[in-house]
């Protein structure tokens, strides 16, 4: 963990407010998903994490539903390619109990690789977004 920033898990109904500015400024605002969409209405059933700056700005955040499916992943344009989004990503494997999926934006199928996600299945469109299916296998606990 950065000494720039903390990953931590987050309660939705305290904190929805925070999750929804970083998500909406990121999915809604920057590449366009539309808010029916976006807000799916499953956010009760997740788990969240927050990332905080150390002035504790929210930064990012992401959710897994109980299926193990990860997303929602979401880092402000200030705070990328500074290990944000594979803290988030780690803490969220972390909170899995079973197996982990989630669906990729093409362009960053890459950098889930490298968490030994592997894609699966064909490319599909999401919110007028190519994505695809990525897995992981998860180790003992």
């Amino acid at each position: 963990m950065s000494a720039d920033y903390s990953i931590l898990k987050a309660n939705w109904p305290d904190q929805a407010d925070k999750l929804k500015k970083i998500r909406e400024s990121v999915f809604v605002i920057e590449q366009s998903v539309s808010s029916e969409i976006e807000w799916d209405g499953r956010d009760h059933l997740c788990q969240h994490v927050i990332a905080y700056s150390n002035t504790e700005q929210p930064i990012g955040t992401g959710r897994i539903l109980p299926s193990g499916h990860i997303g929602r992943i979401a880092v402000n344009v200030a705070w990328r390619g500074k290990g944000v989004g594979s803290a988030i990503l780690k803490a969220l494997i972390k909170l899995a109990t079973d197996s982990v999926y989630l669906n990729s934006q093409t362009h960053a199928i890459p950098f889930y690789q490298k968490f030994d996600f592997v894609p699966e299945g064909k490319v599909f469109m999401e919110a007028g977004i190519p994505h695809q299916k990525m897995t992981l296998k998860l180790k003992a606990k």
